[in-house]
């Protein structure tokens, strides 16, 4: 076990290092975590609410404006990156993921990944979320020139990826407060991307990104209360590595169950009106302040701008 020191000599949560053959960690004890308050049920309201104000963003920090060509294999060790997650979590897991082949013929499109660095987080939140997506936070660490390269000889593929590449790029320098189309989170999800929510844009010590409230859906359904996730996805200010970012968070806008929500005989009402659901839902989280999500909004935006990718940093240098 080794741990990750952070600026000023705040403590952080501990690392296991697995090896670079590992692909599923094993469980781990997990330590006893922060107290978490979950936040109560609210009474959704039929109408539409009015928008909030656009949220406060950090200061422009934009990514490289051309992409590496180089460094296709990962070079980055898991002492290169630090971040503070002791308001998340006592224990984070850290290992390296061996790269795994895209495969045309299985779902979810722009599967596989290249070799890289994945961080797991678990804490009494992520508990309550055993059988739902995501049911633990997790960190990605990718370089870009090996997701480039995953995709060598597909050329769609080859073309999307730099589309999802560059549009994430645009995000970051352009910072809409409204997205209208889905914003593709890695991993690829075999899913539709149905709300994004709470948009707001962040820098960390090494580069900058989007972060969002999401939910995927494979057909027309009312969103439960475990449906929803943070997100963030950003890239280092040198263009050389893509951060992904996912955690579990509980809101009280959305019910705890959705079964009686749409029966038999409402259903073909529910799908006509879907479009008219998601922006409701949409408007009702934007109007939630952070601390009514658990965990809350400052807790996870405070952990991914502690993130600090240095690749000229050595364990012996610390």
């Amino acid at each position: 076990m080794r741990l990750l020191s952070l600026t000023g000599g705040t403590f952080l949560a501990a690392v296991v290092l697995l090896p670079s053959s590992a692909q599923t960690p094993p469980s781990p004890e997990i330590l006893p975590s922060p107290e978490v308050s979950l936040p109560p049920e609210v009474s959704p309201s039929p109408e539409v609410l009015p928008s909030p104000q656009p949220p406060r963003q950090d200061p422009l920090r934009p990514p490289a404006t051309e992409l590496p060509e180089v460094a296709t294999e990962l070079t980055l060790t898991l002492d290169q990156v630090s971040f503070d997650a002791s308001d998340l979590t006592d224990r984070v897991q850290g290992m390296v993921k061996t790269a795994t082949a895209y495969d045309v013929e299985s779902p979810p499109y722009l599967n596989g990944a290249p070799t890289h660095l994945q961080f797991t987080f678990r804490n009494p939140v992520t508990d309550l979320f055993a059988n739902s997506y995501p049911s633990v936070g997790r960190l990605y660490v990718y370089p870009v020139g090996g997701l480039r390269s995953l995709y060598a000889g597909y050329r769609q593929e080859m073309r999307d990826v730099n589309l999802l590449l560059g549009r994430l790029r645009s995000l970051i320098i352009q910072r809409p407060y409204y997205i209208s189309s889905p914003v593709t989170i890695l991993p690829t999800l075999e899913a539709t991307q149905v709300l994004r929510s709470q948009v707001s844009y962040l820098n960390f010590h090494s580069g900058s990104g989007i972060r969002f409230l999401t939910t995927y859906n494979q057909d027309a359904s009312p969103i439960a209360r475990s449906n929803l996730f943070y997100t963030f996805q950003g890239m280092s200010t040198d263009g050389r590595y893509y951060i992904s970012f996912y955690h579990p968070i509980l809101s009280g806008v959305l019910p705890e169950t959705v079964a009686n929500l749409v029966t038999p005989d409402n259903y073909d009402a529910f799908v006509a009106n879907y479009a008219d659901y998601i922006q409701r839902t949409t408007q009702q989280i934007n109007m939630q302040e952070s601390a009514s999500f658990a965990p809350t909004l400052t807790q996870l935006d405070t952990m991914v701008r502690s993130l600090r990718i240095n690749p000229e940093q050595r364990a012996n240098d610390r």
